[in-house]
């Protein structure tokens, strides 16, 4: 009894966990720490599936030996650890940023050991009826009301509700405009990632609403054609022209596939129904993508600073003078002459709202043209007393005396100044908090027209692959060294290649895309046997899920990149788990394993 309550612990647990994907919360702040509610969710996972493990050992050696030899498909092991392999070596032998590497070949291995705990609790869990109580249905289930609450959370948004935002703002405050209209975002970090979830969770709804069998079934998949409705509104209104196609062509192609299976009329009017949606979004996306590239944008600045110019906090000590290294940008329309133009900075007290006067860090050495970039040695001289600073960086001209050059200032930077031997690391105060949380939509609101276009992003990652075709730069290491391929100073280091498969060239060359190549191939082999004649009814939703979800990441992967953001990540990985892992051992075997 004590073994069979543990596995359903770990089936909740899964459940809890599919669910809670799209609503990650940061505990202490996103600027202070790493630690969320979906690692927190995953570590306790791993507890309690270990314990289980145990005891099962302990009884049964020889059945969860067997268990484990059966969740394997015959080839998928093999690739799963070439693909460890390639990224572990191209870490090892980056070039730059390596700790940033390994640290990025450790969660593609947590990763794979996720799919290998998800398939062991639903293979564990399988019942002898393959319809009830069935773990990889309730987790799809799990999918579709999670972005069911997601789409509906956004549409709230949209809609001026305050209900909805407060709680999407929970988990994320930022907004999105493309031109002069909102992008849905709702819980999630970006658009696009959104705009990914809502995809997967339509394949869920869709696959589970196509083939009903029972009384039951049909009711739930007759209420899922407004679910399947409102998911893809929401899909829509995210105007991630990535995601919309790529979930028309996912839709299309799984169910083209398993047409021979759907039974009801429900589900193909909820497959049509989702494809006239998605129509009108692709459609909808691509008149405001048209529309934006004439909006003018609202802010405009002459310079613009990158480097240590671009930090968001820095903890400092009073009344001393730093040496830092700021690039600086001129986008204005006229030559900044040396000995006439400089950079200088003031400091803005928090506590009293008073600013200091201006002070000079350092003059140009040589003359910077429209467009032209340099990168200066500046002094930087702190306050005398200790509290919470915006440092201001800006160009200064050099006439009857030292002005501020209109519209050349940075967005502020948040400085703790405290006394040498104090904790640096105490929190900020609210109201720092609120202001940085104003300064970093600024600083989104400039990025808009400072952010690197596809085509630039594709450039340097095969420049990249190019420098070291065999084995990369090393894993996540294009959003860091980006950079230094482009004439513009450091910026937003969460940009990606824009592309699956060339930031996966670019980070682990040749070797880490055939490794990937092959573990998908394995993927679509696990889906395949979904789908083969004689399969269940179980085997026929999670066919379809499998088709949809695969068509999709590879298609959205041409253009977008998601493994890096912690619940797209875990959302792969999950897939895998229970398309190709669960259930690959007979019903019998498992079946003499329960209690």
């Amino acid at each position: 009894m004590r073994r069979v309550s543990l596995r359903k612990v770990c089936e909740y647990q899964l459940y809890a966990l599919a669910f809670a994907l799209p609503f990650e919360f940061y505990i202490h702040g996103r600027e202070r720490s790493l630690l969320t509610t979906l690692k927190l969710q995953i570590l306790v996972l791993f507890v309690t599936w270990t314990a289980t493990k145990l005891i099962e050992t302990r009884a049964r050696p020889e059945t969860a030996r067997n268990r484990i030899m059966g969740l394997l498909p015959d080839r998928f092991l093999p690739a799963v650890t070439a693909l460890i392999l390639v990224q572990s070596l191209s870490a090892a032998l980056a070039p730059a940023f390596r700790g940033n590497a390994i640290e990025a070949a450790a969660k593609m291995m947590l990763g794979a050991f996720f799919a290998l705990l998800v398939g062991d609790v639903v293979l564990g869990s399988r019942p002898q009826d393959d319809r009830s109580d069935n773990p990889a249905m309730s987790t799809l289930l799990a999918l579709s009301v999670s972005g069911t609450c997601v789409a509906l959370l956004g549409l709230g948004e949209l809609a001026g509700i305050g209900f909805f935002a407060r709680i999407a703002h929970v988990f994320q405050p930022s907004k999105f405009n493309l031109g002069q209209h909102l992008r849905l975002v709702s819980t999630m970090e970006y658009p696009n990632t959104a705009g990914s979830f809502l995809s997967v969770a339509l394949c869920a709804t869709l696959a589970l609403t196509s083939f009903s069998g029972t009384v039951r079934e049909r009711k739930w998949s007759i209420a899922s054609v407004a679910v399947v409705g409102i998911q893809g509104i929401a899909l829509a209104f995210t105007y991630s022209r990535g995601a919309i196609v790529s979930t028309i062509i996912a839709v299309a192609v799984a169910s083209a596939m398993s047409k021979s299976w759907i039974r009801g009329a429900q589900g193909r009017i909820a497959q049509a129904s989702c494809l006239a949606v998605l129509l009108g979004g692709a459609l909808a996306a691509y008149y405001v993508h048209r529309a934006s590239e004439h909006t003018p944008r609202t802010q405009q600045r002459i310079a613009r600073f990158g480097l240590q110019g671009a930090e968001e906090v820095m903890s400092l000590h009073p009344a001393l003078t730093y040496g830092e290294t700021i690039a600086v940008q001129n986008d204005s329309c006229c030559t900044w002459r040396k000995g006439t133009y400089g950079v200088g900075y003031r400091w803005h007290n928090l506590s009293s709202n008073e600013n200091s006067s201006p002070q000079i860090g350092t003059d140009f050495t040589s003359d910077l043209a429209p467009s032209e970039l340099a990168r200066v040695q500046v002094a930087l001289r702190t306050p005398p007393q200790a509290g919470e600073y915006f440092l201001i960086w800006f160009v200064f001209q050099r006439s009857d005396q030292v002005r501020e050059v209109k519209d050349s200032y940075s967005p502020g930077i948040l400085c703790i100044i405290h006394p040498a031997g104090t904790d640096a690391g105490r929190a900020i105060t609210d109201k720092a908090r609120r202001y940085l949380g104003a300064i970093r939509e600024e600083r989104r609101s400039l990025n808009g027209a400072q952010v690197p276009t596809r085509g630039e992003l594709w450039s340097v990652a095969i420049r990249m692959f190019r420098q070291r075709p065999i084995l990369g730069m090393g894993p996540d290491n294009f959003r860091l060294l980006k950079w230094k391929y482009m004439e513009v100073p450091q910026g937003d280091e969460t940009i990606l290649a824009n592309s699956t498969y060339l930031d996966l060239l670019s980070g682990s060359g040749i070797l880490g895309i055939a490794a990937f190549a092959w573990l998908m191939w394995e993927f679509g082999r696990g889906v395949a046997r979904r789908l083969s004649p004689g399969a269940s009814h179980s085997d026929w939703i999670l066919g379809y899920f499998g088709t949809a979800y695969l068509t999709g990441f590879l298609s959205h992967g041409l253009v977008d990149y998601f493994l890096k953001f912690t619940p797209t990540f875990l959302l792969f990985w999950l897939v895998v788990g229970i398309v190709c892992l669960g259930g690959r051992a007979s019903a019998e075997n498992v079946c003499a394993d329960r209690l």
